[in-house]
């Protein structure tokens, strides 16, 4: 059945219930979703003759006059409405309207109207807030917002909400001239929501962002412990150990992890990474097999997981295992472009095989043509064909899309340069390689 069928079914129906207060709000819908808007008006006029006055009418009319650019109108309909009756919501409304037109001062008064019909209201209450942010009246507006986070009644999803959204749209000396309050808000909220996901990752992430990495810690494990069943509360916690590089907690925490959550290979993946840094090549081995057996079947588990495998015979200099690994890679994947790119190379550090490593290298920057670690490998093996002038024009595109940030990159381009002849461009790209170099040993 199309609108136009339905329209008239509601119509119809309207004849015959002509009390079913549902049926209108069907066919205001209905017309919204046709951007008929007057028709959607008189709608719920027809609404206000047959039931009366009420706030979600009131409400609804005020946003679809909204929706048709008549900002006055809108506004009429929330005066008329406050004339006769006393309703935080419309005058929270008011409040918004006018503060949007830059009138604070009847904003405010507005909101505080709304306040003393109910104390509590909680759009009422950040509405009057905003105002004081505005006017950077911050005494009044931590006042407010010191309520705000400690009303047990207000969700706390709403307060964490709002919290980011006000550190995203405030001005950085906002929280620079008032952290020691701002972290009060945070520690209120954790106190009167002690248990909270929504609470806790928020304000982890708000004591991460300002540096305080180890109250952040804390906050994020306390997240993952009262929330055991929530696999986004334990990869927080997760992430926040790598990004303090504590590899021996994130190893414990990722098998902690795995075990209580034994579908979500995403864990076994971290640990790996905490395996890498630590250089336990062993372990990542280890691991991706644990990965394989785990996720059967799902090849876009399992071919990453068989390529680190490749990966991490080369680290411990077994080439032959390697090698072997990586053709198991590329039969299961011909084209998997992290094993051809790596093959490749490694067969060119070798000085073996160029021609087949060529065509490896050739099928990565088709696929991805601007990669620089994949035009590296393929402008080094075109030099070591002899074909430096193909490979200068590889070398310059890499430059392009992020091969100033690898030291091998750089120095690879300067051998390339050398050999045509550029020397004074290849000192050059020599000079900032060692600089880049200095630069990834620290």
């Amino acid at each position: 059945m199309n609108i136009e069928e339905t329209l008239t079914h509601l119509d119809s129906y309207l004849k015959e219930f002509p009390k079913k207060n549902e049926i209108y709000f069907s066919l205001v819908n209905l017309y919204l979703k046709q951007n008929q808007f007057d028709k959607a008006i008189a709608a719920m006029d027809q609404i206000e003759t047959v039931f009366g006055k009420n706030e979600s009418v009131i409400g609804t009319k005020y946003d679809i006059l909204l929706r048709q650019n008549k900002p006055e109108e809108a506004l009429k309909v929330l005066e008329d409405y406050n004339k006769e009756y006393s309703s935080p919501y419309v005058l929270t409304k008011l409040g918004d309207h006018t503060l949007a037109e830059y009138k604070d001062s009847l904003a405010l008064g507005y909101y505080k109207e709304a306040l003393d019909l109910q104390a509590d209201y909680m759009p009422a209450m950040l509405g009057e807030a905003e105002v004081y942010r505005i006017r950077r009246n911050y005494d009044s507006f931590f006042n407010v917002i010191g309520k705000f986070a400690d009303d047990g009644q207000i969700d706390p999803q709403t307060k964490s909400q709002y919290m980011g959204m006000l550190l995203q749209r405030s001005e950085p000396r906002l929280i620079q001239n008032f952290k020691p309050r701002i972290d009060s808000l945070y520690d209120t909220m954790v106190l009167r929501h002690p248990k909270d996901s929504s609470i806790l990752k928020s304000a982890g992430m708000y004591f991460y962002a300002t540096e305080r990495t180890g109250k952040a810690k804390t906050l994020f494990r306390k997240n993952m412990d009262e929330n055991p069943g929530s696999v986004d509360a334990t990869l927080t916690y997760l992430q926040m150990l790598g990004s303090m590089s504590d590899w021996d907690s994130m190893v414990q925490a990722s098998d902690s992890a795995f075990a209580r959550f034994p579908q979500e290979t995403d864990f076994l993946d971290m640990k790996i990474a905490a395996l890498y840094n630590k250089k336990d090549w062993q372990g990542v081995i280890d691991n991706s097999r644990r990965i394989i057996e785990a996720a059967a079947g799902d090849t876009s588990v399992t071919i990453p997981a068989l390529a680190n495998i490749g990966d991490m015979y080369h680290e411990m200099g077994n080439e032959e295992e390697a090698f072997k690994v990586y053709k198991q890679v590329l039969k299961a994947n011909p084209n998997y472009s992290p094993t051809l790119n790596n093959y490749a190379y490694y067969l060119s550090l070798k000085g073996k095989s160029l021609k087949k490593a060529r065509d490896m290298s050739k099928k990565t920057i088709e696929k991805e043509p601007d990669n620089p670690t994949y035009l590296d490998t393929y402008g080094w093996i075109l030099h070591l064909l002899g074909k430096d002038k193909d490979a200068k024009a590889v070398f310059k595109h890499a430059m392009i899309y992020g091969g100033k940030e690898s030291s091998t990159c750089m120095e690879h381009y300067a051998e390339v340069l050398d050999s045509l002849g550029e020397t004074d461009l290849a000192k050059v790209y020599r000079a900032q390689a060692a600089k880049r170099k200095l630069e990834e040993e620290k």
